[in-house]
């Protein structure tokens, strides 16, 4: 049997941006056998376990990735132990991630391969700034899918 192995990407509420990251980076990676073993999860840092992704956040991935069924868990440290590599949405996440024990060795900003590393934050705003989230995290992946390519996954 083929061992799975995680990547985990944390936000802060687990419904919008991870949500959508999760369900992209999915459908990215299932176009690529080499990385056919990776699993995509996703937690938040300030989250209800059980919440649904926002509709603008399901509507805006729409047509690359399914993300209705998605329910959101609280970071946790079996989550981390399970991942081989998180990826965070800010800094701020990146900060909560030092509440805990202890961490893989590879922890990246979502957009840490490009020029600016921040994905802006939808929430609570209209569907075009979820399209504008999407259009960040998109434009990410491919550098993402290059390095995952480089590590003994």
């Amino acid at each position: 049997m083929t061992q799975r192995r995680t990547i985990l990407i944390i936000c802060t509420g687990n419904t919008c941006r991870s949500p959508m990251a999760e369900g992209l980076l999915r459908a990215a990676i299932a176009q690529e056998p080499r990385l056919k073993r990776i699993e995509v999860v996703s937690a938040g840092t300030a989250t209800r376990a059980g919440e649904k992704a926002s509709e603008h956040s399901i509507n805006a991935v729409k047509g690359i990735a399914d993300i209705s069924k998605h329910k959101s868990q609280v970071l946790s440290q079996a989550l981390i132990d399970e991942a081989i590599a998180i990826f965070y949405m800010t800094e701020s996440h990146r900060q909560a991630l030092q509440r805990f024990q202890s961490l893989p060795e590879h922890v990246y900003a979502w957009r840490g391969f490009l020029s600016t590393n921040a994905v802006p934050d939808p929430f609570g705003q209209g569907f075009s700034a979820y399209q504008k989230t999407k259009e960040a995290i998109l434009e990410a992946i491919p550098s993402l899918i290059e390095f995952l390519k480089t590590k003994d996954l």
